[in-house]
């Protein structure tokens, strides 16, 4: 079972919400997914040291649950470690077309995910990030806003400024 925080309100494209977690099988075709409870999502994070992983420009609902769900399987973490994939809308339906506005889509999402983090994940022991491509936006932006220890940030290929 793998963890995700879901900040789309569309399956393609559409706006950024205030993210909620899903648990489940993402690698299936669809993704079966089902909403964690909000009273249960502090016990989840207490304690634990969490690896959030993002996808970049351009995948869908469903392709990044698949991709995340199959990296998190793979990277099988010990306890107390915990990996969530981070689901965001950085796509659209002309792909090409919306890329020079995605970048303020992860900007928000890095907003919502530390105040997530400050809110609901204040008893993890730690928070450290994966992303890739303007993924790296949505994650740097949370790293500078959440209260909690960052231990890691591993960033391949990050579409940002160099600022």
């Amino acid at each position: 079972m793998t963890y995700f925080l879901n900040f789309r309100a569309a399956g393609v494209g559409g706006a950024v919400i205030d993210p909620y977690l899903l648990e489940g099988d993402g690698a299936t075709n669809p993704p079966t997914l089902s909403v964690v409870p909000w009273a249960q999502v502090p016990s989840v994070f207490a304690g634990r040291n969490i690896l959030f992983a993002t996808h970049g420009f351009n995948v869908h609902y469903a392709a990044g649950a698949k991709a995340l769900g199959r990296l998190g399987e793979y990277l099988a973490l010990p306890e107390p470690s915990l990996y969530v994939g981070l689901l965001w809308p950085g796509d659209a339906w002309l792909p090409v077309v919306d890329y020079p506005f995605e970048g303020d889509v992860a900007v928000d999402c890095g907003r919502r995910l530390a105040q997530f983090c400050n809110s609901w994940a204040a008893g993890a022991q730690s928070f450290s990030f994966a992303s890739h491509s303007l993924g790296a936006r949505f994650v740097l932006q949370a790293i500078m806003a959440i209260n909690g220890r960052v231990d890691t940030a591993c960033i391949a290929a990050g579409a940002i400024n160099c600022d």
